[in-house]
C-alpha cells in the first residue's frame, strides 16, 4: 500500500477552477451591495427629518418656536440646529376644504424630501382662516 502525501496537478487546477467560478458570481452581488449603500444615504436623511418633526411636534418650546404656528397658513422656516442633510426646514399648513375637517395636514420639507404630519385642529379657528 502506498500512501498519498500530496495533491496531483489535476486536482489543483480543478480546486482553482471552481473557486473562481465561485468568486465570480459573487462579483455581480458585491455591486448591487455597494450601489444599495449609496442610495442609503438618502434614505437616512429621510429618517433624520422625520424623527426631527416629530421633536418639533411633541416639544416646540424646545426648538424656540411658538406652537400657535402650527395653526397659521403660510410658510415657516425652522432652523435645524445640528444638522447632516441641511440647515433649515420648511413648514407648510394645508388648509382643507372641509369646514368640518377635525385636522389640518403639515408639509415640511428639506433639501427636496418631504415628510407630511396632521394636527388636530379646532373647526371653528380653521373655518376664520379660510377665506
Amino acid at each position: 500500500m502506498s500512501s498519498r502525501r500530496g495533491l496531483t496537478l489535476i486536482e489543483v487546477l480543478a480546486a482553482t477552477v471552481l473557486l473562481s467560478m465561485l468568486a465570480a458570481s459573487c462579483v455581480p452581488l458585491l455591486r448591487l451591495v455597494m450601489n444599495d449603500l449609496r442610495h442609503q444615504d438618502e434614505h437616512f436623511d429621510l429618517i433624520e427629518l422625520s424623527r426631527f418633526v416629530d421633536e418639533i411636534l411633541a416639544e416646540p418650546s424646545e426648538f424656540y418656536l411658538d406652537p400657535d404656528m402650527f395653526s397659521e397658513s403660510g410658510e415657516h422656516t425652522i432652523n435645524w440646529p445640528e444638522s447632516k442633510i441641511g440647515t433649515s426646514v420648511i413648514m407648510h399648513r394645508l388648509i382643507s376644504d372641509d369646514p368640518k375637517a377635525n385636522h389640518a395636514w403639515l408639509n415640511f420639507s428639506c433639501n427636496g424630501k418631504s415628510v407630511f404630519r396632521w394636527i388636530p385642529v379646532d373647526n371653528e379657528d380653521d373655518q376664520e382662516s379660510q377665506p
